[in-house]
Order: C-alpha cells, then sequence, then structure tokens
C-alpha cells in the first residue's frame, strides 16, 4: 500500500470521527507511522503521517472547546452525557494537552494550511508545535485596573490542610521515555509487565483528569460570591476536599507502580543487553519440559 493511499485513507477516517477516543486512535496511529517513517528514512511519508496527527490534534481541541460551551462552568453537558473531565479522562488525555489543542483550534483553518504546505516545500514534517509557535497569537497585555468591585461577603476558610496537586505534576511523569515513544509491541508475547505498565498509566490519567475536576470545583465554591449560598456550598466543598484527599492519595499509589514497572523494566533491559523493551522476549530461553 503506498503512503499516499495510506494518508487518503487516514485523512477520510479523521473526517468520519467525531468522538475523542477515535480521533486520539488516528492521531496516536499517525504518530507510530511517523516514528515508522523517520526511522525507514521516508520522508514523504513522515511528513503526511505528522500532517495527519496535527489535524488529530486540531479536531480534539475543537471537540474538546465544544464540550467546555456547553457545560454552564463546570464541564457538565446538559443532554446528560460525561462532563468534560470524563471525557478526557477516558480517552487518556490530559487536561494540559486539551488546553493546546483547543489552543491549536483557535487558529483558522487556512492558515494551517499554508503552513503545512510551507512545511511540505521546505521537505520537513509539520507539527502542532510550530503551528502554535508560529501562528498562535500572544496573550493580550494586561489592561488598566476597572475599580475595585464592591466587597463580597467573605467565602469559609480554605482548609489548609488539604493536598496541594501544584506538586503533582513533576510525580505524574516519571515514567521512563519509552512509554511516550510508542515502544508497545502489539503481538500476544508483551511481556506482563508492559500491560501492568498500561493499565497503571491509564489510571493515573484518570486520576489526574478528576482531581483537576475536583480542585476546579473547589476553586469555585471558595470563591462564590453568592451570599445566600454561601454555608450550603460550604458543607459541598468539605465533602469535595475529603473526596480530592481521597484520590490525592490513590493518585500517588497508582503513580508509584507505574514508576516500580519502569525501573524493574530497565533492569530486565539492562540485564538482557537490548536496546528496547520489546526486545527483552527474545532473549528469554523457555525451559524444556522433561518427557
Amino acid at each position: 500500500m503506498s503512503a499516499l493511499i495510506k494518508y487518503d485513507q487516514a485523512r477520510q477516517a479523521l473526517a468520519a470521527c467525531r468522538n475523542v477516543d477515535d480521533i486520539k486512535d488516528i492521531r496516536d496511529k499517525s504518530e507510530a507511522m511517523r516514528l515508522y517513517a523517520k526511522q525507514a528514512n521516508d520522508t514523504e511519508l513522515e511528513q503526511w503521517a505528522a500532517e495527519i496527527k496535527l489535524r488529530a490534534q486540531r479536531a480534539i481541541g475543537e471537540i474538546s472547546a465544544g464540550i467546555a460551551k456547553q457545560s454552564g462552568g463546570f464541564g457538565i453537558v446538559p443532554s446528560g452525557g460525561k462532563h468534560k473531565a470524563e471525557v478526557l479522562a477516558d480517552a487518556g488525555i490530559s487536561t494540559s494537552t486539551a488546553n493546546r489543542y483547543e489552543k491549536l483550534a483557535t487558529i483558522p483553518l487556512a492558515d494551517v494550511e499554508a503552513l503545512i504546505a510551507k512545511h511540505k516545500d521546505a521537505g520537513k514534517p509539520v507539527s502542532a508545535k510550530a503551528v502554535l509557535a508560529t501562528l498562535a497569537k500572544p496573550a493580550p497585555a494586561p489592561t488598566t485596573a476597572a475599580a475595585a468591585p464592591a466587597k463580597s461577603p467573605e467565602p469559609p476558610a480554605l482548609n489548609e490542610d488539604a493536598p496541594d496537586f501544584s506538586t503533582l505534576a513533576a510525580g505524574a511523569h516519571q515514567v521512563s521515555e519509552f512509554a511516550h515513544a510508542g515502544d508497545y509491541p502489539d503481538n500476544d508475547d508483551t511481556p506482563d509487565f508492559l500491560d501492568l505498565l498500561r493499565a497503571e498509566e491509564a489510571k493515573v490519567a484518570a486520576l489526574e483528569a478528576e482531581n483537576a475536576a475536583l480542585q476546579e470545583r473547589i476553586k469555585f465554591l471558595g470563591d462564590s460570591d453568592q451570599a445566600a449560598r454561601i454555608e450550603a456550598l460550604a458543607l459541598e466543598r468539605d465533602a469535595m476536599m475529603s473526596l480530592s484527599a481521597t484520590r490525592f492519595d490513590d493518585f500517588i499509589k497508582a503513580n508509584k507502580k507505574v514508576v516500580d514497572y519502569t525501573k524493574l523494566l530497565d533492569k530486565m533491559r539492562k540485564a538482557a543487553g537490548v536496546e528496547k523493551y520489546s526486545d527483552i522476549l527474545s532473549c528469554i530461553t523457555p525451559i524444556s519440559k522433561e518427557a
């Protein structure tokens, strides 16, 4: 199958997708194809795969931004569907990645197409990073401070013992580079440790998204200026904090498993004398059974 046929099929599949999960699947497959093409020195296929990946990232941003517009402020879809954090968690997309894709979606398609063509002419693969660096509008300069609004009733003080989720960013990404480099063999002989690592990574992503949603809700409850609701909201806020603390513990445990599995795989790879984790299995000699 020629690169052009693969490219056309991917474009058609992407155009037919209407949900984040399917589009993310195209994004991941395009990235795998891009890495393969790069290793094989197939520059044409690498450029096309990079383009499909970029289009998928932008499509995810459009859908993610649409969920936010329908959410009423907390990612709740009026039709009764899942809220934004759940949609992103189910697809394995972090809130920071979704925000970057949404920013990508704000750039006019005509401008993106022009930059894609420019990269093709230069023989270079395009990327979301290049698009954002070239076309994204800079943040607006701060305006003159407006008159201070009337002072609203003070909300109840926040619990100082509540966990600080800003410290999770570093821990959440302590997995080895192979987890993000596509070094996952897709055959039935995949070592069990890779399956365990995949499961724990998915759990970490889901907990990260849930923690972000909880913190957003807690912030709203703490900053609310509606005096009539302050007392009732304080009770809900405390309940959210309790749940948030529980999820914090779950997050730490899941992330520790990811790190432990990665370290074990690193040791196995070094002991086997191979570069890739997918080559570990080939170095294991089965023990023959006696008749």
